[in-house]
């Protein structure tokens, strides 16, 4: 099960249940119609507390959803790993981010934020901005035309990358959206992707080191 920052899972062992009231029977979850809470009558404490989802499993069922759980959470590990071995020393050239909702100055000041992200991380080569830009030229291509993962792979291809670097943010409401893409040069295979949102431009900066940081988590 996975639970927002808002709510805690508890547990509790069905021995530690009583009956309080009514006619009094043998006790077990079939005979189980309402339940009422009680806490401590503290003055000390403030705020609200809700409880939702209240269900019963025999024992043998916990331990089966646990061992599913605990596959599943093995899998994913795996999987996670498998993506990071792909990424991981590779080569990598940043090549675009593009938007309709901030400037282009920006959005150049972003492209820098996301590879000094990419070099603090220690885990790939990044190639040099200049370089990018000189073989941009070179092919009279602009950021918009990087939507096509083919051109952005050929790119990469010209610059020596095994892994281009590709994005756009977005802003819906008030909240901006920054989504990286890594994709694989030989195959034009996504290998890694992030979303990070935030409210205010004068998080951009904490915004491209935390998309980049997910890339290797």
């Amino acid at each position: 099960m996975v639970l927002d920052s808002e709510w805690k899972l508890y547990e509790i062992p069905f021995s530690k249940f009583s009956q309080s009231f009514g006619i009094f029977q043998k006790w077990d979850s079939s005979t189980i119609y309402p339940i009422e809470w009680a806490f401590n009558n503290d003055t000390t404490m403030s705020g609200e507390m809700y409880i939702d989802n209240i269900e019963f499993f025999k024992l043998e069922e916990v331990d089966e959803t646990k061992k599913d759980e605990e596959k599943e959470e093995e899998e994913y590990e795996e999987l996670s790993q498998k993506e990071l071995d792909e990424i991981t020393g590779k080569r990598v050239a940043v090549i675009s981010l593009t938007s309709e909702d901030v400037e282009s100055n920006i959005i150049n000041t972003m492209v820098d934020f996301i590879i000094n992200a990419f070099v603090n991380s220690g885990k790939v080569t990044v190639i040099d901005r200049k370089s990018i830009d000189i073989i941009l030229k070179e092919q009279e291509m602009q950021m918009k035309d990087f939507i096509d993962s083919n051109k952005a792979t050929q790119i990469g291809r010209l610059a020596g990358a095994e892994i281009v670097v590709t994005g756009s943010l977005s802003k819906i409401g008030e909240t901006y959206y920054l989504n990286i893409k890594l994709i694989a040069v030989e195959t034009a295979e996504i290998v890694g992707s992030s979303v990070v949102e935030v409210n205010d431009e004068s998080e951009f900066f904490e915004m491209c080191n935390k998309a980049v940081l997910e890339l290797f988590q």
